[in-house]
């Protein structure tokens, strides 16, 4: 359950608010530059190393990511609905082997359902779960997560502005579970409209994110609390960003347009 649930924590910005009042950021941000490659610190103090790369409609079509110590690399690329520019699937391989893939419907041209697969030991591509979306005032306001026999459970999600400010955690039946809050700076964050980043709290928030304080009721030696800080370039896009702890900075982040 808890598995479940964390995924359901990790996708829950999977949909924002644009500044024209749509439901989901454009997926070529007009005038704002193209991320082409970050280095971000993970838990094992790696560097991934994360390239993007476009199609000449200006649209996201690989994030190619590689661990720069052990090497190994993960593709995710993004195959496009020709009319709506809206992706209509999405296929990860680790390596050359294929690992898993989504496929995404929409309804009245918001995202309404994302379908997961995984392969399995022989090979084959199995469905997993399916994440649904609900809407309030042209936002998502709610996700759960179900295959075809079980909720697991759901989020709700609240704004201030365009960000995401609380995402509250919910068990299948109804108890909640977590709750994680964000405050932002004042300056586009480079993944806005972004639709690569579907599991991430990245890619639906117009700012970037300076704190992230999670609460977890169920195992609470598993809540935290993470602070950053931006440096930025003559644009105001950043180019670096530190993570703040005990007052000292440490660099775990750098964008290239």
């Amino acid at each position: 359950m808890k598995k479940q649930l964390a995924i359901l924590l990790a996708v829950a910005a999977l949909v924002g608010c644009k500044k024209n009042g749509g439901t989901e950021p454009d997926t070529a941000t007009d005038g704002m530059p193209q991320l082409k490659l970050t280095r971000t610190l993970n838990g094992n103090d790696h560097f991934i190393k994360t390239e993007h790369v476009y199609n000449d409609r200006g649209l996201l079509q690989k994030e190619i990511s590689q661990d720069e110590e052990s090497g190994i690399q993960i593709t995710q690329e993004y195959y496009y609905h020709n009319d709506n520019g809206k992706p209509d699937s999405s296929l990860i391989r680790l390596g050359n082997k294929l690992s898993s893939a989504m496929y995404y419907t929409y309804k009245a041209d918001k995202l309404d359902k994302v379908k997961y697969y995984s392969s399995n030991e022989d090979g084959v591509m199995e469905y997993n779960y399916t994440l649904h979306y609900e809407y309030a005032a042209n936002k998502l306001s709610k996700m759960y997560q179900s295959n075809d026999v079980v909720t697991y459970g759901y989020t709700e999600i609240s704004y201030t502005g365009a960000n995401i400010s609380e995402v509250k955690g919910y068990s299948g039946s109804g108890e909640p579970v977590s709750i994680e809050k964000y405050t932002y700076d004042q300056h586009l964050n480079p993944y806005y409209g972004n639709p690569g980043q579907l599991y991430f709290t990245l890619g639906f928030n117009e700012n970037n994110i300076t704190s992230v304080s999670y609460t977890d009721y169920v195992e609470p030696e598993d809540s935290y609390e993470h602070h950053y800080e931006y440096e930025y370039d003559a644009s105001k896009m950043p180019v670096k960003r530190f993570a703040v702890v005990g007052g000292t900075r440490v660099l775990n982040k750098t964008y290239t347009y």
